[in-house]
Formats: structure tokens, sequence, C-alpha cells
């Protein structure tokens, strides 16, 4: 079996976020239950550092910003991201074991068949993602605890 990405969990995802939507703080942590197959795991991530860009860009270079979560955006909202289009699907309440959440949703399509959706609580970060690849194989990861 093919292994899944932890597509939501890594930092490389919240370029281009709206500090209102996902906190960027250093020293914030989220405890997350990632169930895949049949076997359940915890991760937990914390911010380090915020950096937009891996350098500073020479003055006549214009710096790539990449948008992956659109915050505000309408439901029905689409754009790119290197080639995979990414939705906002609108609000909707989310039950995870770290409570009860009002999210904005959005859905990533990857290539093939693969698509990532993304549910983020404002102030708080992600909240739900299920990531499912090609293959259909799912991994869904529900958050437990953040501070």
């Amino acid at each position: 079996m093919k292994p899944l990405l932890t597509a939501i969990v890594t930092l490389f995802f919240l370029g281009g976020c709206s500090s209102h939507l996902y906190p960027l703080e250093t020293g914030k942590r989220w405890t997350y239950v990632v169930s895949q197959d049949e076997t359940t795991r915890q991760v937990t991530n914390q911010i380090e550092a915020v950096n937009f860009f891996d350098r500073t860009p020479a003055p006549d270079e214009k710096a790539e910003i990449v948008l992956m979560f659109k915050y505000p955006a309408e439901p029905g909202e689409t754009w790119e991201k290197h080639f995979s289009p990414t939705t906002y699907l609108g609000k909707k309440k989310r039950t995870v074991p770290a409570g009860t959440f009002r999210c904005h949703e959005y859905r990533i399509d990857m290539q093939a068949e693969s698509y990532s959706l993304s549910c983020i609580a404002t102030g708080v970060g992600v909240v739900y993602n299920e990531f499912v690849n090609e293959d259909g194989e799912k991994m869904i990861s529900r958050l437990k605890e953040y501070r």
C-alpha cells in the first residue's frame, strides 16, 4: 500500500493564509488524532517560526506568494495553487475530539482522483482534514487539543 501524505499537517499549506483565519504565533501547538486504514495515532505540531520566503528576494526579483486558503472567500470560489485548484466550500459545523467548531471548509483537488478537504476554525486552525489518494485510501486528522 502506498503511504499517504500528511498534507494538511505540514506547515507549507499555510502560505498565503490570513493570520485571522489561522493563528501563526510562535509556540502555538495542535495535537491531532490521525486515522488511516485501521490504525490510529496521535500527532503534535508546533509553530517554531513563521517564514513566508526561504530567502530575501533580490531588489529586482519579485517574491512569489502562494495562496492556499483564501480568507475571506465566497462559497464556490476557486483559485489555483501550483496547478491544484482549491475551492472554498463555505462554513460548516464540525465536531472533533477538541470540541465543536464552526469552520471554513476548503477542498484542494490534486492529481488523479486525490484530494484534501480541510476545515479551519477562525483563530484555532485546522480542526479536521481528510486526504484521499488516487487509490481511494483515506487518512483523517481530527483536532484533539490546541494551545
